[in-house]
């Protein structure tokens, strides 16, 4: 079937519409009023296409359903011409009958139907892709990703990215607005699949259009680390945060050591562990030099001595230091918070903690100077209470970090 043929089928039915109409009117009326008609006479009613049109055909929701023959389809859009997934349908069983171009009219006149429907967007795709017509396809879904209000189908856009046989740098330049939502979201798409080399390549591209987020930097790095680069990842992360924290890497090997900036999803940001009756959080009105610290809330005694926070490090052989500030507000029990530096890989070769203190008392300063020996290289410091010497005491009060610095010593 020709695209003149589809026009000339399509203006000619026009003028049956309005006696169909009338005939629907009447017999859905009927059918509504009369309980006697059987169920089955009003399944017949609904397969000759009079019904009412199905919820489905909402905007909103995405219409997966496969072609249907030719003759129905077309027999579906004279009953509602103005309807963008009749078209649609219309679309899928002229491709399906091989007739290329009346199918690429149809797409064309269900997109002129409902612009901007993300539905009508991933069929007009989809029927591209049948094609290997990618440049369309990729115009189709690139109006997708160019709307932050249909973030959630991003995901699917860049599903289907990942399966056309194109270049991935095709696909950045071309299928990608220059918008740190679509771009972040693809990198994540990559990290979620453990695909190291495609989230590579989208990262370089994020970085050379400014597009890079704190979040999509975490995301990059913490997936560096899980292939167990992490010389590399650390790397990564000092550069992309440099603007944040000028001095990680260089003076201080803590990041967000004043607890300033919201921790993200990195393992060289702090990751805190509340646990049941434990409660951490950062606390904006009690900075020992700027305005947030880190606040733990002991509601009862912990069932054990977890960790309460931590972030990875990398250490080099010879003299360290760590330090904190500290501040406690009627903190029971003998044993207060401290810093613990721990080998990641073998605890034998590393495991020191800073002093603590209990009970009361104002802005202090805690800290352990240590030896790292050869072996130790990846690290973790972790923020812990350790058990105490005293029994049968009901732990409570509360315990505020700041300003926590780790660096080698001369």
């Amino acid at each position: 079937m020709t695209e003149e043929s589809v026009a000339i089928f399509t203006k000619l039915a026009g003028s049956f519409v309005g006696l169909l109409l009338v005939l629907y009117g009447t017999l859905n009326l009927w059918l509504e009023k009369t309980a006697a008609v059987p169920a089955a006479n009003k399944q017949l009613f609904c397969e000759l296409l009079l019904c009412q049109p199905s919820s489905t055909d909402s905007p909103a929701v995405l219409d997966d359903s496969p072609g249907q023959p030719l003759a129905q389809a077309q027999a579906a859009l004279v009953l509602n011409p103005a309807s963008a997934y009749r078209w649609a349908d219309l679309a899928d069983s002229e491709m399906n009958a091989k007739s290329v171009d009346s199918g690429k009219f149809c797409i064309r006149q269900a997109l002129a139907s409902a612009p901007g429907n993300p539905a009508i967007l991933f069929r007009a795709a989809s029927l591209y892709l049948r094609i290997e017509d990618y440049p369309h396809a990729l115009e189709h879904l690139l109006t997708v990703l160019r709307n932050p209000d249909l973030s959630a189908y991003y995901d699917r856009v860049f599903a289907l990215y990942s399966q056309m046989d194109l270049p991935l740098s095709d696909l950045l330049n071309q299928g990608l607005p220059r918008s740190a939502a679509a771009a972040n979201g693809f990198l994540r798409f990559w990290v979620n699949q453990n695909k190291l080399e495609e989230a590579q390549e989208t990262f370089n591209w994020i970085n050379q259009n400014s597009l890079t987020s704190i979040q999509s930097a975490g995301s990059y790095t913490a997936l560096l680390a899980k292939d167990g680069r992490w010389d590399e990842a650390m790397v990564s992360w000092s550069q992309d945060t440099a603007r944040l924290d000028g001095g990680y890497g260089k003076t201080n090997w803590i990041y967000n050591g004043s607890f300033e900036m919201t921790p993200v999803e990195c393992p060289f940001d702090w990751r805190l562990l509340p646990h049941d009756p434990v409660l951490v959080d950062r606390d904006n009105d009690a900075g020992f030099k700027g305005n947030t610290s880190l606040r733990i809330r002991f509601l009862d005694t912990p069932k054990d001595s977890s960790s309460i926070a931590y972030q990875n490090v990398l250490l080099r052989p010879g003299t360290w230091q760590i330090k904190a500030a500290m501040k406690t507000a009627e903190l029971t029990g003998d044993q207060g918070v401290v810093l613990r530096v721990v080998d990641a890989e073998d605890i034998l070769r590393l495991d020191v903690a800073t002093n603590s203190f209990a009970h009361t008392q104002e802005w202090t300063s805690i800290g352990k100077i240590f030896q790292v020996g050869p072996q130790t290289h990846l690290a973790r410091v972790e923020i812990m209470r350790p058990p105490g010497r005293e029994t049968g005491i009901r732990l409570t009060g509360t315990v505020w970090l700041d300003g926590v610095t780790l660096a080698p010593l001369p």
